[in-house]
């Protein structure tokens, strides 16, 4: 089916970044400080359809610089039948809730490239989420 004005296409795309709070679901970064797209769960390509559950908002960066499914098999969790995106800011929230760790020690558990460790870090700083102790360790403030 084409995409149209007309069959509501632009209209689910809307719906769908209202429900993830014109948040990423992949890094957490929201608009306006990021361009935010649409992004099929399951691809178009390989069978997935344009409805609300298989559609999940994006930032242009997460959504185009993302290998085929890395992020999806990294960042997606199965719970009741539905689908629920977790960003890398809350992992790593949650990740440090349970033990101070160093930005290497957050790196090896979550699998991060130093640059994506830095920038969640310096994001959920700047928000006041977690504070950097003396011994160099992050924990939840």
């Amino acid at each position: 089916m084409p995409r149209n004005i007309s069959n509501g296409y632009f209209a689910l795309r809307w719906e769908v970044l209202k429900r993830d709070a014109f948040t990423c679901q992949y890094c957490g970064r929201s608009a306006p400080e990021v361009k935010l797209e649409v992004d099929h769960i399951t691809p178009v390509s390989e069978g997935g359809k344009d409805t609300k559950e298989n559609l999940v908002a994006a930032c242009y960066s997460c959504n185009r610089g993302r290998s085929a499914l890395s992020l999806r098999d990294k960042y997606i969790k199965h719970t009741g039948g539905f689908v629920e995106k977790v960003s890398r800011q809350i992992q790593v929230l949650d990740l440090i809730k349970l033990s101070p760790l160093t930005t290497s020690e957050i790196m090896g558990v979550l699998n991060m490239k130093r640059g994506n460790a830095d920038m969640t870090l310096k994001r959920l700083k700047e928000k006041g989420r977690i504070i950097r102790l003396g011994n160099g360790k992050w924990n939840v403030s």
